[in-house]
């Protein structure tokens, strides 16, 4: 949405946003790190999850607000600092233009960042973690589910197997969201590069 933005801006009114240092660097920056932090709070919520249906007492230790509060506040630290080098590595060319800053920059920032590692970073590793969270709780819901179709078939029961099925098809929904609509645009960083 934000290069929609700066299309319109530039193409429709002549305003140039990019075309200030701290725009340019602060407006890079919050692309990628909001992206990362997104993806690995969506990550969280899968491994929290995945703690709560598979162990009973370790949820009391895990799965409080507290420790949420923390875990949210390690990512959001922890990605602004990997992608804080986009506060150093980009600039306002005589221009106008929002540039890598030296020839390395670009080097890395090309080869190496936009194309390997954001994609790796950004959407295999959440995808990979979500998946097999998912794949776990959906194992341990079908074992929950055989265990009590044999014991019982009350209305109860049938109703917390309805809930089971439903939050089965929530979380292959979860994995198969995540990739179709975090996929598309690192694809096509990988191939403008």
């Amino acid at each position: 949405y934000g290069y929609i933005i700066e299309c319109l801006l530039f193409y429709g009114y002549g305003i140039q946003l990019l075309s200030n240092s701290f725009m340019c660097k602060t407006i890079i920056f919050l692309i990628y790190a909001s992206t990362d932090i997104s993806n690995y709070l969506l990550t969280l919520a899968a491994i929290d999850r995945c703690v709560l249906i598979s162990y009973r007492t370790a949820h009391y230790r895990f799965c409080r607000k507290s420790v949420a509060k923390f875990l949210i506040g390690f990512v959001i630290f922890l990605f602004s600092l990997i992608n804080s080098h986009f506060l150093y590595g980009f600039r306002v060319d005589q221009n106008g233009l929002c540039l890598p800053t030296t020839i390395e920059y670009i080097y890395f920032y090309v080869h190496h960042y936009d194309t390997y590692i954001d994609i790796i970073k950004t959407v295999l590793i959440p995808f990979l973690i979500i998946s097999i969270c998912n794949t776990f709780i959906i194992i341990r819901l079908t074992r929950k589910h055989n265990t009590l179709s044999r014991t019982a078939s009350t209305r109860r029961s049938r109703r917390r197997q309805e809930k089971d099925r439903q939050l089965t098809s929530f979380l292959l929904l979860t994995s198969i969201l995540f990739i179709v609509l975090s996929l598309p645009s690192e694809i096509n960083d990988f191939l403008r590069t």
